[in-house]
């Protein structure tokens, strides 16, 4: 990530803004967290392991959902169309 300097780096400034989201959508009203993954930059070997270790971290939270886009169209055409 540009600016950062290393995965622990990384980590913890999306850590911060995924735990901010989450007490958002878990005391006032559901949000969406668009996170991506680019191949040309998120996949390379020295950045797996924040990637790994990020997505750990999210797995932990209960209640989250982890969806494609095509899944937050239905949802938003099922709930709100």
């Amino acid at each position: 990530m540009r600016g950062l300097r290393g995965p622990s780096a990384a980590f913890e400034y999306m850590k911060d803004i995924f735990d901010a989201y989450y007490r958002l959508g878990m005391e006032e009203f559901p949000c969406a967290l668009n996170y991506g993954i680019h191949p040309a930059n998120g996949l390379m070997p020295e950045r797996v392991s924040f990637q790994e270790r990020f997505l750990d971290y999210m797995l932990q939270s209960k209640d989250v959902w982890f969806a494609r886009c095509r899944d937050l169209a239905d949802y938003w055409m099922k709930n709100y169309v």
